[in-house]
């Protein structure tokens, strides 16, 4: 079996590096800001009106959550090199 090298000087693929900015985003934009990230999903899921106030324990969860997200989004971007835990 010939090992097949990698493009991108050995990372995974490009559209796996693409998904895994877009995990970074969203994970940012949970931490950064859980309150609207939360609204708006809600407002969208469930087609609620008017204003949504999450309790700030939702927030924090929202948060911690956000920054899983990111991490994983960083793992799928650099490649299988990057050891998180």
């Amino acid at each position: 079996m010939v090992p097949i090298a990698l493009p991108f000087g050995g990372g995974p693929p490009l559209v796996f590096r693409l998904f895994g900015l877009l995990f970074v985003a969203i994970g940012v934009l949970n931490v950064l800001r859980p309150k609207e990230m939360l609204a708006w999903s809600v407002k969208n899921k469930y087609g609620v009106q008017g204003d949504v106030e999450p309790s700030d324990t939702r927030a924090l969860v929202q948060r911690i959550v956000g920054a899983f997200i990111a991490l994983f989004g960083v793992a799928f971007t650099l490649g299988p090199s990057t050891v998180l835990l």
